[in-house]
């Protein structure tokens, strides 16, 4: 007795899930949550859990464990001494298979019975935690943006079941298929008999319908193939490729069916039909959306052709009927052959590859499973906000190393160019960091002396995406306000990182920290203090300031972290200086001729001056904020800071300020 394909299949998915496990002991071994970012670890699980496999066991062993102790379930002891099991089980499993021992089938048997009770479960589930079932259904064409749970399908969950269900009607009715030497020359489907049966007549009557209704299906999905094609709109090429790879199965039916009924051409025939009905229902609310919208102008009515592709899912639909109907009438094919399963195999695999497919791609494209050597759309977008991230760290890291140049140079000012930045300069920056020339984006550095002015007191460091249709930019001067320009609309003047100014359409601009919202709240809470003070002065200590309750269930003045403990508030209490956050505050009350402390003035710096920031404020009891980017205490002196640094979440829309 020889093994059958089926048969070996069986066991060979038993070595497959047991390889899987011992793969996942070897990650875990590395560091916890290594598996899911190794090659290849997702997928494998992914394909295994299509078909009835030994891991099936773990979860009705964690449905009976999490009733007796829940917290069991939790602990790494438990899923170590689980998987090991379902490691070992596999493996002798997979043995007793090649051996046809009697009880593999049992195990067999309850092994998929427990598989189609998860996937059914499963589907219940993803249906319940989302908006319908028809939500649930189109998830498995549009991204996988609705109707899933974590890791699960309904694509997988639909090609499981239907895996489930054949294996289990082969298990029950052949058992462990095996080929005698009898088998070696199989009877045929259909004897030559010069007068045919009521059985052979049924069945030659089910197979011209099967034909017809494949020719059909052909001719219309021909029909649109023509139309798109001479429409030459955008998207029409891949939409020719698309139905072309469905015009596949249908000629292959023709051709297999043409002289009479066939296994395999109606275990085709069956699941492509189901495949396309089942794709026609989930589309069937978009399509007769699209046809009322076709109908109700004149201008739509070129798009007539598209109520012709509506009617393939229709005809395909009477066809999977008729084709499993046809296969009741098939000549019995014990003793067991070769090709005995053909019919399941080949209902089996347009149902997988068109519900798991789907499914398991926009999973690789949203970066769910990794791939080795293959790019998804999610890895392309992640490549690329890298880079976008790295050319605006450029322009940051060149403004910090331009302010921190001038401040170890004040008689030139700001670097002429990048070479005095970089190693054969101050060092702040790197050869690579100097060469200015991050990927995907051009750079840009230039210094220039003002009207008058006999140092560098001017400079502008900005880089540009190389792509006319998508502007992206961002850029530092010496304002020291970090600004940064995105958007989907083209502007053609814009294609360089030389022509981005400060006035460019579509620049966000904001400060490098923005810490100076704190002044305005300082000034509120001082203001009330005054008001409620018996002698109408200012307190003598930041911390009274910081401490004022607008409300008695306010949180502190500055509302920084709500009911947590206040940093900044323990920060001043023995003091009128705060050193956090990257700043330095200064508090400092003034009084007048008769004692009483009438004015105060409050400055803010960066602690660490190039890189926490390099604005610098000063308000007075006046409530004006006086803003400079030099390394130095602002005074009333200077210009006026703009709105957007004292005023969280608004843009820095201001006119620049002159400095």
């Amino acid at each position: 007795m020889r093994r059958h394909w089926v048969t070996t299949l069986l066991a060979y998915l038993c070595f497959t899930t047991a390889a899987a496990e011992f793969y996942g002991f070897c990650l875990l071994a590395l560091k916890p949550g290594a598996a899911n970012d190794a090659p290849l670890y997702v997928p494998i699980w992914r394909i295994l859990g299509l078909f009835p496999s030994p891991s099936s066991i773990s979860w009705a062993i964690s449905v009976f464990v999490g009733s007796v102790s829940p917290a069991l379930l939790q602990s790494k002891i438990y899923s170590d001494v689980v998987n090991a099991l379902v490691l070992v089980f596999s493996v002798v499993l997979g043995m007793a298979i090649l051996q046809l021992r009697p009880w593999a089938r049992s195990a067999l048997v309850a092994i998929c019975a427990l598989t189609l009770a998860l996937d059914a479960y499963t589907f219940v589930q993803l249906i319940r935690y989302s908006p319908g079932i028809l939500a649930v259904l189109t998830s498995n064409y549009r991204g996988a943006s609705a109707g899933y749970v974590s890791g699960v399908g309904p694509g997988a969950a639909f090609a499981s079941i239907a895996i489930s269900v054949a294996l289990l009607r082969l298990l029950l009715r052949d058992g462990l298929p095996a080929i005698g030497a009898a088998d070696s020359n199989p009877n045929p489907l259909t004897g030559s008999v010069l007068r045919a049966t009521p059985e052979e007549a049924k069945l030659q009557r089910a197979n011209k319908f099967v034909l017809a209704g494949t020719a059909a299906s052909l001719l219309l999905q021909f029909t649109f193939v023509i139309g798109i094609g001479v429409s030459g709109e955008s998207g029409s090429g891949l939409m020719r490729l698309l139905l072309c790879v469905m015009m596949a199965p249908c000629v292959f039916i023709l051709i297999r069916s043409w002289r009479g009924a066939d296994r395999l051409s109606l275990g085709v025939a069956t699941g492509y039909g189901l495949l396309i009905s089942y794709m026609g229902a989930i589309f069937l609310p978009v399509f007769l959306v699209a046809l009322m919208w076709i109908s109700a102008g004149q201008s739509h009515r070129d798009n007539w052709l598209f109520g012709l592709l509506e009617a393939v899912p229709l005809i395909q639909f009477f066809v999977f009927v008729t084709a499993i109907g046809a296969t009741r009438h098939l000549p019995s094919t014990r003793p067991k052959t070769a090709g005995l399963g053909i019919w399941g195999a080949a209902f089996l695999i347009p149902v997988v590859l068109g519900t798991a497919g789907p499914q398991f791609y926009f999973d690789w494209q949203q970066g769910r499973m990794h791939v080795p050597g293959a790019k998804s759309w999610k890895e392309e977008l992640k490549d690329i906000q890298n880079r976008e991230v790295a050319a605006r760290d450029l322009v940051h890291t060149y403004g910090n190393c331009a302010f921190l140049y001038a401040k170890l140079h004040p008689d030139t000012g700001f670097p002429e160019n990048a070479m005095q930045m970089g190693p054969g300069g101050s060092a702040c920056l790197t050869a690579e960091q100097a060469a200015g020339n991050p990927q995907g984006y051009s750079f840009h550095y230039a210094a220039e002396k003002s009207a008058g002015s006999v140092r560098y007191d001017r400079f502008t460091a900005a880089t540009q995406l190389d792509m006319q249709h998508h502007y992206d930019a961002a850029l530092m001067d010496e304002k020291g306000i970090y600004v940064l320009g995105h958007s989907a609309v083209e502007q053609k003047s814009m294609v360089s990182a030389d022509q981005i100014s400060w006035d460019s359409p579509g620049m966000y601009k904001q400060p490098w920290n923005v810490t100076a919202w704190m002044l305005p709240r300082i000034e509120v809470c001082s203001n009330l203090l005054l008001k409620e003070s018996p002698s109408s002065e200012y307190p003598l200590a930041l911390v009274a300031i910081l401490s004022v309750k607008e409300k008695p269930n306010d949180p502190d003045c500055l509302k920084l972290f709500g009911s947590r403990p206040d940093l900044v508030l323990q920060a001043a209490a023995n003091s009128n200086r705060v050193e956090d956050h990257g700043y330095i505050l200064d508090y400092e009350p003034a009084r007048d001729s008769s004692g009483k402390v009438v004015h105060f003035g409050v400055s803010l710096r960066p602690k660490n001056f190039g890189q926490d920031g390099v604005r610098s404020y000063f308000m007075d009891d006046s409530g004006v904020i006086h803003a400079t980017p030099e390394d130095r205490p602002a005074t009333a002196a200077d210009p006026e800071a703009m709105t957007c640094e004292s005023v969280l979440a608004e843009v820095c829309q201001d006119a620049p300020t002159k400095q």
